[in-house]
């Protein structure tokens, strides 16, 4: 802040000495302030004569002003997943930045700009002006930040402010893939273990599984889970993203039969002797298996077997 001292009337006896603030100055034709305060120049001439001018200075402002708070809120009520994997919030649905500063110093905030930038901190977006009436909004595929930044009367830029990380996943996940070590819908003696994978921009949260035709779902600690149960069991799985979205039901029917079947067989003719009579055996279930029974028979001591 500059100030110019010019005298208009000194006399004859010309200018002797001026002060700053009791500070010799004389031959200076102007001052700088780099304070806020009161100044007193004095002019002295030959004579004795003296002239005294005192200014205030209350305009100088070398403090920058202060990002406080960005708020980052779902549009709609309920798009805000509460779901998190560590990065930040995640929302399936639009969300809208309020952004607030001060200024430590005097001369009051001018202005706030803002930008969006992802998830490595590279700016996506220029700096744009805030208005608090009619505020920022991202309602597409998302992952990141908003920053911002305050700029005061005096010109003094605030440091930029990083909101909290956010995600913005419009899009359910992809349907349901499933994996299993027997097919879906066979027969088998052995536990069935069931791999799932799904993909979503925001992440896949957890797996859910159903057996009582969706009724009630449990959440599964990983994207594997064993079938043990003898019997059949009609499973339902989808999966949930981190923004709260979720896949479309896939369907897996585990069929497990862990119970042996126990079979009699009768014998109609000569037993440990030559005969030239016909010999029918004939085959009885004494304990039956859900999974079916089909017959065999060998003639080779069980190195193959024949159906029946």
């Amino acid at each position: 802040y500059d100030v110019n001292i010019s005298v208009d009337a000194i006399g004859a006896s010309d200018v002797k000495c001026i002060t700053l603030n009791g500070k010799d100055i004389t031959g200076q034709g102007s001052f700088t302030v780099h304070e806020n305060g009161a100044y007193v120049v004095k002019v002295e001439s030959n004579s004795g004569l003296l002239t005294t001018e005192r200014i205030v200075i209350k305009n100088i402002d070398k403090n920058a002003p202060e990002i406080t708070n960005i708020q980052i809120d779902a549009v709609n009520a309920g798009d805000y997943s509460g779901l998190g994997d560590g990065f930040g919030l995640f929302f399936k649905g639009g969300i809208k930045a309020t952004i607030s500063s001060k200024d430590t110093g005097v001369a009051g905030v001018d202005c706030m700009e803002y930008r969006l930038v992802d998830e490595d901190g590279n700016p996506l977006t220029q700096w744009t002006s805030y208005d608090v009436n009619d505020k920022p909004v991202v309602n597409s595929q998302f992952k990141g930040y908003v920053e911002a930044r305050a700029i005061d009367k005096a010109g003094n830029i605030s440091d930029i402010s990083r909101s909290e990380g956010f995600v913005v996943d419009l899009d359910n996940p992809t349907d349901v893939v499933v994996n299993a070590t027997v097919e879906n819908d066979i027969w088998t003696s052995e536990n069935v273990e069931i791999v799932l994978s799904s993909t979503a921009f925001s992440g896949i949260y957890r797996y859910y599984y159903s057996t009582d035709g969706g009724s009630t779902w449990v959440e599964m600690d990983s994207d594997t889970i064993t079938a043990s149960a003898h019997g059949i069991t009609n499973y339902q799985f989808k999966a949930k993203s981190y923004s709260g979205r979720e896949s479309n039901i896939a369907l897996f029917v585990a069929k497990i039969d862990k119970i042996s079947p126990v079979v009699r067989v009768d014998f109609e003719g000569a037993f440990g002797r030559w005969t030239s009579d016909t010999v029918v055996f004939s085959f009885s279930t004494l304990q039956e298996a859900i999974s079916g029974i089909t017959y065999y028979y060998s003639i080779d001591n069980g190195n193959s077997w024949i159906e029946i």
